[in-house]
């Protein structure tokens, strides 16, 4: 695939996401009868699911281009988290899990 198709397939992948954030923003959603709705949100998770898993090749590339040494990053951990604008969320007084990484706002 070359960059114009990797580029194609996100501003599409963008696109769409962009669609459902409108139906949910306009309230559309609570047009959808209760099975409708159900499915709907099982494919929205079942979609979020899959997307999760190209983290998995996004990783491996990162370290494979030493990406992370070249930026004064130590991990590619740290490296993702400052590309990706993740925060580390301070833990909640009384909760004994730590949160986990967020994106941070933009």
């Amino acid at each position: 695939m070359s960059i114009a198709g990797v580029s194609d397939a996100l501003a599409a992948l963008q696109s769409a996401v962009d669609d459902v954030l409108k139906y949910a923003d306009n309230g559309d959603l609570g047009n959808l009868s209760d099975d409708e709705f159900i499915d709907a949100a099982r494919e929205l998770e079942a979609i979020r699911r899959q997307l999760a898993t190209a983290d998995l090749p996004v990783v491996a590339e990162v370290a494979r281009r030493g990406l992370p040494a070249a930026t004064a990053s130590r991990t590619v951990a740290g490296y993702l988290a400052g590309l990706w604008r993740l925060t580390r969320p301070r833990p909640t007084p009384g909760c004994g899990k730590r949160p986990r990484w967020r994106r941070a706002p933009r």
